[in-house]
C-alpha cells in the first residue's frame, strides 16, 4: 500500500480495532475484537480495494468508471469516482432497496437497474464497457480482481499493529469472495498460517459452503433465496477453488439463517449502538449462536483473540431493520 497511499486522497481511512465485552461473553475463553469497517467513508470495506482499483484506473488515463454491485462495491466505486474526479455508472440487481440506491445517486452515480442477481447485473456492465469504447471505460470488480485483494489485504496489515497477539481466528461474511481472498492475501504477508479462518453466510446465500462441500471445486447456486442480497454471488471467485488457496490457509465454512443474522442487527446496536447490514451481522451472529466457540473447540484451540471483521454496510437504516424483524416473524 506504500505506493498507493489511499489516505492521501481521503478514499479510504484506517479502521479502530475494539474490545467487544459483551459479544466476547458468547465465548468464555476469548475476547473478541471488532474491526470497524463500518466506519470507512462509504460504510464499508469495500472502500479499500475498490478505491486502490479506482485510483490506479485514474493513473492509468482513464476518465470513467463501470461497475455492478448489490449496493456496497457500488457505493464505494460512486464515492471514489466523485473523490478523484472520474464519471462513474453503477449497475444494481432489481432487489437493490431504494435507500442504496439513494446513496449512490448522492454521490453523483449514474445507477441503472438490470437483473434479478448481482451476476446479471455484472453481465449488463460488461456489456456497457464494450457499448462505450469511445470513452475511456475501467470495469471495476465488485470482488474479482488482484488490486482490490491487495487493498482490502491492508486492514490485516492494521489489526497486525492493533492486536498485541496474533489473531486465534478471523471471523468474516463471504459474498464472492473478495474480503476473503483479501484477509487471506494479508495473512499470508504476515505468515499468520495459523490463524483459523472462519467464512460465514446465511443460508441460500452460501455460495463458499457450496465450493467446499464440492470438494473445492467450482460450484453455482441456482438462485439467492437469502434476504442477505449483497451477499448474493451465484458463485465464488475462481481463486477461492485454486488448491494453493485450499491447502494454504485453514479456512472453514459456517452457516447461519437470515432470522439469526437479523437478530445480531439488533443485538449489534444494543451492544455498540452501531447499526449494520445481514451480510456484515451474519459473521456476529456465528459468534451469538454459539457456532465459533463450538468450533474452536474442535480443534483444540482453547484461548486467545478473536478478530471479527465488521464488514459494515450501506443498505440499511431502522426502516429496513424494521421491515427486516417483521419479515423474520412472519
Amino acid at each position: 500500500m506504500d505506493k498507493f497511499d489511499l489516505s492521501v486522497y481521503k478514499i479510504a481511512v484506517e479502521t479502530p480495532l475494539i474490545e467487544s465485552v459483551p459479544i466476547s461473553q458468547y465465548t468464555p475463553n476469548f475476547n473478541v475484537h471488532l474491526k470497524l469497517e463500518n466506519t470507512q467513508p462509504c460504510g464499508s470495506f469495500k472502500q479499500r480495494g475498490i478505491g486502490l482499483r479506482c485510483l490506479k484506473a485514474k493513473e492509468a488515463g482513464y476518465t470513467k468508471v463501470i461497475s455492478s454491485s448489490g449496493g456496497n462495491a457500488g457505493l464505494a466505486v460512486a464515492r471514489s469516482a466523485r473523490v478523484l474526479g472520474l464519471a462513474a455508472t453503477v449497475v444494481v440487481p432489481l432487489t437493490t432497496n431504494q435507500h442504496a440506491i439513494s446513496l449512490l445517486k448522492e454521490q453523483h452515480a449514474e445507477v441503472i437497474r438490470h437483473g434479478s442477481v448481482w451476476n446479471e447485473a455484472h453481465e449488463f456492465a460488461l456489456k456497457l464497457v464494450d457499448e462505450q469504447s469511445s470513452i475511456k471505460s475501467c470495469y471495476v470488480h465488485a470482488f474479482d480482481d488482484p488490486v482490490v485483494w491487495e487493498g482490502h489485504s491492508s486492514m490485516v496489515m492494521e489489526i497486525s499493529n492493533q492486536l498485541t497477539n496474533q489473531p486465534k481466528a478471523i471471523v468474516l461474511s463471504c459474498g464472492g469472495g473478495g474480503l476473503l481472498i483479501g484477509i487471506l492475501e494479508g495473512i499470508k504477508k504476515l505468515n499468520w498460517y495459523d490463524t483459523e479462518v472462519i467464512v460465514v453466510e446465511t443460508h441460500g446465500a452460501h455460495s463458499f459452503n457450496l465450493m467446499t462441500e464440492s470438494g473445492g471445486k467450482r460450484a453455482r447456486l441456482d438462485k439467492i433465496t437469502s434476504r442477505a442480497t449483497t451477499l448474493g454471488a451465484l458463485e465464488v471467485a475462481p481463486r477461492l477453488v485454486d488448491d494453493y488457496w485450499q491447502n494454504q490457509f485453514r479456512m472453514t465454512s459456517v452457516l447461519v439463517s437470515d432470522e439469526e443474522s437479523i437478530e445480531a442487527i439488533t443485538n449489534i446496536v444494543d451492544q455498540h449502538r452501531m447499526l449494520v447490514e445481514m451480510s456484515c451481522s451474519a459473521s456476529v451472529a456465528a459468534i451469538y449462536n454459539g457456532s465459533v466457540e463450538k468450533l474452536l473447540k474442535s480443534k483444540n484451540i482453547a484461548s486467545g483473540d478473536i478478530v471479527v471483521i465488521l464488514c459494515g454496510g450501506s443498505g440499511i437504516n431502522m426502516q429496513v431493520l424494521n421491515e427486516l424483524k417483521s419479515i423474520s416473524k412472519l
